[in-house]
């Protein structure tokens, strides 16, 4: 059993699996804990490069932890060896919130950026395509670049909530157009 929660990660990295287990199964379950919050500084991912956020949801999407380890460890407020040496309870935590933000951006995105508006004229023919090799972020960068290649690295830069404000404007436009122009078949037939 783990005597103290003030650890660094490097020691927590090195216990065997089942010291791991204990360690966490104390931190997310212990008494009068402190409440999740990043102990590092305050993660805005809005603010983060629409890039870095896509990479950050696929790789928790992808439940892959030495992605996001990578990733997190990527930004200068998260240097690999600021996290080394921090206390593991603390990393842990900010971790904890940070994925926190991640799900919460996933859920805001499927319910802004999916259609409202519903065609059953083409549905069979859409089952059959297959969009599914290519990341989901893919979609959204070319969408936002206009569909010119040359502009999506630029579009990868930007900050993500720019990129999703646009995202949704875009989304809704669209919601609308087609039901003005279902309304108008509507009516002329």
């Amino acid at each position: 059993m783990v005597n103290s929660l003030e650890i660094s990660y490097l020691v927590f990295s090195q216990m065997d699996k089942d010291y791991q287990e204990d360690y966490l199964f104390t931190l997310n379950y212990m008494k009068n804990g402190p409440e999740i919050k990043d102990y590092f500084s305050t993660v805005d991912l809005s603010d983060r490069s629409f890039i870095f956020v896509k990479q950050l949801e696929q790789a928790y999407i992808n439940n892959n932890n030495e992605e996001i380890f990578q990733l997190i460890t990527s930004l200068p407020e998260y240097k690999e060896e600021v996290v080394v040496n921090a206390s593991a309870y603390k990393f842990l935590n900010t971790l904890k919130y940070i994925l926190n933000r991640v799900e919460e951006i996933i859920n805001i995105e499927n319910e802004m950026l999916v259609s409202s508006v519903q065609s059953d004229d083409y549905s069979m023919y859409i089952e059959q395509i297959d969009f599914s090799m290519f990341p989901r972020y893919y979609s959204e960068v070319r969408e936002l670049a206009n569909n010119d290649i040359t502009k999506f690295k630029e579009i990868e830069q930007m900050k993500y909530s720019d990129c999703l404000v646009e995202l949704i404007f875009r989304q809704k436009q669209n919601d609308f157009e087609r039901l003005v122009m279902k309304s108008y078949n509507n009516k002329s037939k």
